[in-house]
């Protein structure tokens, strides 16, 4: 997961799910809260004060004015021309699903989600330092120390301010990914639950970027080139869009 370093040259806004007006121009100032590479002010306040100066630190006006609406969130529209390939990876079963469903399936409409931290204030994928933190969070099995630092973080901030376990990613290539998201893949069942209980994570999130299709669609998506329903179906990194 920590393969997507923020260091990166910028993606173009072409292949952005967002409108130019949000795309960020040079290094975006979300990262000197956290970046890829585990450094930043609120690990460093964690590591040294603990908890409760973590917990005063974002509470103040610097962090809350990345939030819309002094936190309670604004309802913001984004679209992503992405074909839903699971329905159509069980084609050959359609003519068991009822016709409605199938309109439902292939009739996909806009997607317009409640977006809690700023398009403006986001990384170069339009991730959140949360979604960054659940990232960095390793699986069982791994750096245990890593592992309990950067969950501690998520679940002070989470504590703070659960809607934005809710935000996910709006850029092209990882688009709807979201906290959920990071606890399955890295069997993280405890962290999960926390999700689910504090957080009030929806679990209706679904990971379409161009990351998570079929790797003959892939390049065709990040190209902003027409994705085709012809596919093989292969690929490492389908979530089966759904938590």
């Amino acid at each position: 997961q920590t393969n997507r370093m923020s260091a990166v040259t910028p993606v173009s806004p072409s292949s952005l799910a967002l409108t130019e007006a949000y795309r960020p121009t040079g290094r975006p100032s979300m990262y000197k809260y956290i970046d890829f590479d585990g450094t930043g002010i609120l690990v460093d306040i964690l590591r040294a004060d603990g908890e409760t100066a973590l917990d005063k630190y974002i509470k103040k006006d610097e962090f809350t004015a990345n939030m819309y609406m002094n936190t309670a969130g604004a309802l913001v529209g984004c679209e992503v021309d992405v074909p839903d390939y699971s329905p159509f990876a069980l084609k050959k079963h359609n003519h068991l699903l009822r016709p409605e469903l199938l309109k439902k399936i292939h009739e996909r409409p806009s997607v317009r989600r409640r977006v809690f931290w700023r398009e403006d204030r986001r990384g170069y994928q339009f991730e959140t330092p949360l979604l960054i933190c659940c990232c960095l969070i390793p699986s069982r099995g791994g750096d245990e120390t890593k592992r309990l630092l950067f969950t501690r973080l998520a679940q002070c901030i989470i504590t703070t301010y659960p809607q934005l376990v809710n935000d996910v990613y709006l850029g092209k290539e990882y688009f709807g990914e979201s906290c959920v998201h990071f606890a399955v893949v890295n069997n993280n069942l405890d962290f999960l639950k926390f999700l689910v209980e504090n957080g009030k994570s929806q679990l209706d999130h679904q990971a379409r970027g161009s990351f998570f299709l079929p790797d003959d669609q892939r390049e065709l998506h990040r190209l902003d080139h027409n994705c085709t329903h012809e596919t093989d179906y292969r690929g490492d990194t389908y979530y089966g869009e759904y938590p």
